[in-house]
């Protein structure tokens, strides 16, 4: 395409930041540049609304408390009544519903995502980390269930991030390192509420297989042999595994 001078006619112009000038008679025009690319300040309105702020948050949050990449001040209310209720080290479970049965002076939040950390000051040792390549496999599949829901239009309210986290570890395999760790997120107690969020999992998995598993989740990862129950999982006192 020719582009022509509208004072001259001239067809021989220097290009510079933006603007185009004549070498015949040095008029000075600015440049349109388009794109195919959408910039900023045009948003496509057919876009589907996709929960990145949860997903962020998942991965910063819940998985960079289990992995204690987080900086958080131990509560020493919270740290002295522990070590009164445990003489050795319990199960995860058991140590969460102890972390729940404890009564603070005041109305403040109890530190639930933060409980690995209380488990290893307390009793001197060292909790295993999730493998990096798994960890970005559990980011994906909390990427994807979420983007399953929204395409099936499940009904609200949505799973609980430590909940899903849970059904991803215990429904397909990982290492013991991450099968371990991740009994340090909480789970729920309403059997109605576990049992919901199970039968939507599995929609969401189905939904992502007929997709045609374009993520390549269920290549990464295989189901459990012996499944899981529900009850298993989530029960105090009991090993999921």
């Amino acid at each position: 395409m020719h582009v022509a001078c509208l004072t001259c006619n001239g067809q021989h112009f220097v290009c510079e930041a933006g603007y185009r000038t004549c070498i015949r008679c040095g008029v000075v025009a600015g440049v349109q540049l388009d794109a195919d690319a959408t910039g900023y300040q045009n948003v496509p309105t057919h876009s589907i609304k996709v929960s990145y702020t949860r997903i962020n948050r998942f991965k910063t949050k819940i998985l960079g408390a289990l992995q204690r990449h987080l900086n958080h001040r131990v509560d020493t209310e919270v740290l002295s009544l522990l070590k009164a209720k445990f003489d050795k080290p319990p199960t995860p479970e058991l140590f969460i519903d102890g972390l729940t049965q404890i009564e603070l002076n005041s109305n403040r939040r109890k530190p639930y995502m933060y409980v690995a950390y209380y488990y290893e000051y307390i009793f001197n040792v060292t909790l295993p980390h999730i493998p990096t390549h798994e960890e970005k496999i559990i980011n994906k599949f909390f990427a994807e269930i979420f983007y399953a829901t929204n395409r099936l239009q499940l009904a609200r309210p949505t799973y609980p991030m430590t909940t899903l986290l849970r059904l991803i570890v215990f429904t397909f395999e990982f290492s013991p390192e991450t099968t371990y760790i991740v009994r340090f997120a909480k789970g729920l107690r309403c059997a109605k509420r576990r049992r919901r969020y199970r039968e939507d999992f599995e929609k969401c998995c189905a939904y992502i297989t007929n997709d045609g598993d374009r993520s390549g989740l269920f290549k990464a990862v295989k189901r459990r042999k012996s499944k899981v129950s529900a009850s298993a999982i989530y029960e105090v006192g009991r090993s999921p595994i």
